[in-house]
């Protein structure tokens, strides 16, 4: 029995695309990997039963280090080494369930909505790759009390990647290498009950931009910047964080309790629209 789905997060490691850009500013979740949670409320009645009960985890669909969802539908089309690839999968997720307790029966239900959506590209006989990926889930979860009081908590999540990098041959064994990277995620969580509702979200936005111009296996010179922007709100606090890094120093970082409450200023719109290959 499946109880719950989780479609991670892309972590991108220091050294990943342009070793130029993770210093001193890191990946997102490169040394603190991101938590998920697995919703199991509904099943609390047949858990609580006084047996053993054995719950396990598994990476499924996978084909080596890409995670690919269930149902996808992927369409192509390529020449030689050069081409594109459009992917999108959905899944969902649904449990109902009831616990006996002191205060009567309450009735749960669960259910999960995920989105995953991909365009990439192979261009300049394979040297040239974009990719524009975005993973959209929300969870929600419901318990009903024999009053018919109704307490709910909401998840609202998107994952962001999207990467732009070309080998241009520069002769003699040498080539450079030009990056630009977009990272993010976006979390938001409601509770509410007939006592009122809570809104907690964190936003957490990287860009980075480089070059590198390699001679036989060496880095002979280059340049990578990065700015990342970081937002916590919730009813009682607010922080945000701002910061800027080129070449391993560190041009400014400003730090506010005071920040507003909208996310980003826009999100790419759905992959595979208003795109072509290169000439």
């Amino acid at each position: 029995m499946v109880v719950g789905v989780v479609w991670p997060f892309t972590v991108i490691y220091t050294g990943g695309v342009n070793p130029l850009f993770w210093r001193p500013i890191s990946g997102i979740g490169s040394f603190d990997l991101p938590s998920y949670d697995i919703e199991i409320t509904p099943l609390l009645g047949k858990i609580l039963d006084g047996n053993s009960h054995k719950i396990s985890f598994r990476v499924t669909d996978a084909l080596n280090v890409c995670l690919l969802p269930l149902s996808l539908s992927v369409l192509t089309n390529f020449t030689g080494f050069d081409g594109s690839f459009i992917t999108n999968a959905s899944r969902s997720i649904t449990l109902t369930g009831m616990v006996k307790s002191s205060y009567g029966t309450i009735t749960t239900k669960s259910s999960q909505s995920l989105i995953y959506s991909n365009y990439m590209v192979m261009g300049n006989e394979g040297n040239l790759q974009i990719v524009d990926q975005i993973i959209e889930f929300n969870d929600t979860v419901y318990a009903t009390t024999p009053s018919s009081s109704v307490l709910s908590l909401e998840s609202f999540k998107k994952y962001l990647f999207k990467w732009y990098s070309d080998n241009v041959d520069q002769g003699s064994q040498s080539y450079t290498s030009i990056s630009n990277l977009t990272l993010g995620l976006e979390d938001k969580r409601v509770k509410a009950s007939k006592y009122g509702s809570s809104t907690r979200s964190v936003n957490n936005l990287q860009k980075a931009q480089g070059y590198m111009l390699v001679k036989g296996q060496l880095v002979v010179k280059g340049l990578g910047s990065t700015q990342q922007v970081y937002k916590y709100n919730d009813d009682s606090c607010c922080y945000s964080r701002n910061i800027s890094s080129s070449n391993y120093t560190i041009l400014y970082d400003k730090v506010s309790n005071s920040c507003s409450n909208g996310t980003w200023s826009h999100w790419p719109l759905r992959i595979g629209q208003r795109r072509s290959l290169p000439g």
